[in-house]
């Protein structure tokens, strides 16, 4: 299957190239831009200097006609009635996870812009919600276009010796990935003796040093280790405060990896019953999830692996991104 592609008035942001919004930019923009320009410059994480910048990049293109969409939330100044943006996730309101610099500047100014926005994509039905309360009535449509997974993670065979158990951690020491809990819960879990806690993604040396035994860090890591670390793990462990999608949740399953996920946002949309629901504020209900995830593993079926893929094609959410622009063209 193949996307038509989209007019040639229609242009693409493509700053955003991390995380999971870097993901969305590199699957789906490429199956679903025609002949619009790629404008590229600085990234600010949606502060007033990145946006000035794609400001006056767009203006040329925006006074004859040309729309921006972008895979990130940061509409240009000036321009937000020929901008659509993809909101991920509502995490710079979020008190636990953002600083009050962010959540004012993103509920004084960028709620503002959002609400004048052509059109808001999102990527699960939790965020469409949190979404369409925050930009209240009279504000854009505000379409789900939902999120991928690469299906070489079926090419991998799950591989978990009965002991050690091991679990995978995925995201490192971002606020709404909750790491400082999960290492709580590891060190306190009665269930979990013997088994091993390997972290993925960035972390700082304090995290580091005060980590308790059995944990080892593998800071970024290629696809193809990530993977072999997703199919040798006994559990993804994820008790994220928040999220808009999860995509590592979506890949560990799709591996055949159940998950220990945060029961907010998005993740019990995303994991259903592939996993054990802990309150990530909790550190003894983490531990809960770690020694059940132990004691009474989850298998996942080579179909069940197989439907999550068909559930979530790259392609699937490329057509409808380009269903939606078109709709408002």
């Amino acid at each position: 299957m193949s996307v038509a592609p989209l007019p040639d008035h229609v242009h693409v942001d493509v700053r955003w190239t991390t995380g999971g919004i870097g993901r969305f930019t590199a699957n789906v923009l490429p199956l679903v831009r025609g002949g619009g320009r790629e404008l590229d410059g600085r990234m600010t994480e949606g502060g007033p200097g990145g946006q000035s910048e794609m400001a006056a990049r767009f203006a040329p293109l925006a006074v004859r006609g040309g729309i921006l969409l972008s895979p990130g939330f940061a509409p240009p100044f000036g321009w937000e009635s020929r901008s659509i943006v993809t909101v991920h996730d509502l995490h710079h309101l979020d008190v636990a996870i953002a600083s009050s610099r962010q959540r004012w500047y993103f509920g004084k100014v960028m709620l503002r812009q959002m609400r004048r926005c052509r059109l808001v994509l999102t990527v699960s039905h939790t965020s469409a919600v949190q979404l369409r309360v925050a930009l209240g009535s009279g504000g854009p449509e505000v379409v789900v276009v939902g999120g991928g997974v690469d299906p070489a993670f079926l090419a991998v065979v799950p591989d978990r010796p009965q002991r050690p158990p091991r679990l995978l951690f995925v995201g490192g020491d971002k606020r709404n990935k909750n790491l400082a809990v999960a290492l709580q819960a590891f060190a306190s879990s009665q269930g979990a003796g013997g088994a091993a806690l390997v972290v993925v993604g960035a972390t700082c040396d304090a995290t580091r040093s005060s980590a308790p035994p059995g944990v080892t860090f593998e800071g970024a890591v290629s696809e193809r280790r990530l993977a072999e670390l997703y199919a040798t793990s006994t559990a993804l462990l994820m008790p994220s405060i928040a999220e808009g999608f999860g995509l590592p949740a979506l890949e560990a399953m799709v591996a055949g990896t159940p998950v220990i996920y945060g029961n907010r946002d998005a993740l019990p949309e995303v994991v259903g019953d592939l996993g054990w629901p802990v309150d990530p504020f909790d550190e003894r209900s983490v531990a809960a999830g770690i020694e059940a995830a132990v004691r009474e593993p989850i298998a996942i079926t080579q179909q069940q692996r197989r439907e999550l893929v068909e559930r979530h094609r790259w392609v699937d959410v490329a057509q409808r991104v380009r269903d939606a622009v078109e709709s408002v063209l």
